[in-house]
């Protein structure tokens, strides 16, 4: 039985979620996950290799601290992300990592000649995509007006798992419920619609849930996290405040021209010397 107190080691948060897809027992749970996200049967993946296994980065604690899970499969790189808070950047720095994956396929491969495909996995814990009620946006590089592919070597595909609804047919559907999950009554649920791969991934959560050592690097991992939001916010906050103080300086000065303007107008219509009036408006006749 899963112990009754709080759920701590939550799959969604970066370092969790690298270390239960990165686990050689696990290897199965992340051919299903890649399989569902591409939309392809498992049984093709032949060749998967975990490029970077290395479970907690250096300076886990700090803020900002950058988590992926890099693979190689069947001649692809795939970047895998977990994001958990929105920080307004993240469509630029997931087009910065997937355009450093191609850079490094051109310089290690055949140069321009064959790159490797590259696909950048997003799961996002929060709403990226306002206009879309769908949970996946995919992005490639097409002609603006005719829509001809570019190229199919890079390619951006995002999970918005909030927007998950309760019953769907496709498979990664299960996958974003168990990276949505934060009680063990979700898990259970999990559990009662999935299949014995989903089975064992609940399994695998709890078990990790349950090692002191992953709860404490959940919880490290939480609040760092915690102060990135806040550092953003009050990042936002300060820009909005020094933007609003601008604003009323630049008000006031635009406001103290006009009016030097108008004083110069009723001293020229009064027969004012020049000299005189650009002493007393500090306006250049220029």
């Amino acid at each position: 039985m899963p112990h009754p107190k709080d759920f701590v080691v939550l799959p969604k948060i970066d370092i969790i979620f690298k270390k239960f897809f990165s686990a050689e027992s696990n290897i199965n749970l992340l051919k299903d996950l890649i399989s569902s996200a591409l939309v392809v049967s498992p049984d093709s993946i032949e060749d998967l290799q975990i490029m970077n296994s290395s479970l907690f980065p250096k300076h886990l604690n700090e803020k900002f601290c950058h988590v992926d899970l890099m693979l190689q499969l069947d001649g692809k790189i795939i970047d895998i992300e977990m994001q958990v808070h929105n920080t307004g950047e993240y469509r630029n720095l997931s087009v910065y990592y997937g355009a450093g994956a191609y850079f490094g396929t051109i310089d290690k491969g055949d140069g321009y000649q064959n790159p490797d495909q590259v696909i950048v996995l997003s799961f996002l814990a929060y709403d990226e995509f306002p206009l879309s009620e769908g949970y996946k946006s995919q992005f490639g590089l097409l002609e603006l007006t005719r829509h001809e592919l570019l190229t199919d070597k890079l390619q951006f595909i995002y999970f918005e798992i909030n927007k998950i609804p309760e019953t769907t047919d496709e498979r990664i559907g299960l996958w974003l419920r168990f990276l949505k999950a934060e009680t063990q009554a979700e898990l259970d649920e999990i559990i009662k619609i999935g299949d014995n791969i989903m089975a064992q991934a609940v399994s695998t959560i709890r078990q990790m849930d349950e090692d002191n050592l992953f709860r404490e690097k959940a919880r490290e991992r939480r609040l760092s996290m915690a102060d990135e939001r806040f550092a953003l916010s009050h990042a936002f906050t300060e820009g909005e405040r020094k933007g609003e103080i601008k604003g009323k300086i630049e008000g006031k000065a635009i406001g103290a021209h006009e009016n030097a303007i108008e004083t110069a107008k009723k001293m020229l219509q009064r027969n004012f010397p020049v000299d005189s009036i650009k002493e007393m408006t500090n306006l250049d006749t220029a």
